[in-house]
């Protein structure tokens, strides 16, 4: 009977056979070595590894199958008023890894930003020679607004309308 375990990609594990004089894994793709009894395996994608071993003169085999996660990454987006800051932050399937991110080059899991515009941030996460695709988070900045009121000249007792521009137009008043 066959043995299923669970891996991310970019990780590895050990296949564990023991009792036997000599092993042979295969196929022999991704282990570290065929030929002893608990080779780390680190197959790009789902793969099922046979073991053949000598107990005493007999022969015997084995089935084990390493079902490969792919690994991913997501990112935050945010909006901001202009002038501000936001945090981004890069969450990898599997810890442990390397973050490159684009515009900037920062190489940290969060990043602080304060653009002056809409703006796509870009990650990559690589885990042991293994990258994701590049993964975006989305700055959006919407403008400070400005207000201008009209300066009516009025005589005591008198009353008069007040205006309000505003731009962008939208959004509340407070008086």
């Amino acid at each position: 009977a066959g043995i299923d375990l669970e891996i991310c990609e970019g990780e590895s594990e050990g296949l564990g056979a023991t009792g036997a004089s000599v092993y042979n894994w295969s196929p022999a793709t991704g282990l570290s070595n065929p030929n002893v009894s608990n080779p780390q395996a680190s197959p790009a994608g789902t793969t099922t590894y046979t073991v053949t071993y000598d107990i005493g003169g007999c022969n015997a085999s084995a089935t084990i199958t390493i079902n490969v996660n792919a690994l991913t990454l997501s990112v935050n987006s945010d909006t901001i008023c202009s002038g501000s800051s936001t945090t981004l932050t890069a969450t990898p399937s599997v810890a442990g890894g390397s973050y490159l991110w684009s515009p900037g080059g920062q190489i940290t899991q969060s990043i602080t930003v304060s653009p002056l515009t809409n703006t796509i941030y870009t990650c990559v996460y690589t885990l042991n020679g293994v990258a994701t695709s590049p993964t975006v988070g989305t700055v959006t900045v919407n403008q400070t607004p400005t207000a201008s009121l009209n300066s009516p000249t009025i005589c005591s007792g008198q009353s008069a309308n007040l205006n309000a521009t505003v731009a962008p137009p939208g959004g509340t008043y407070l008086w």
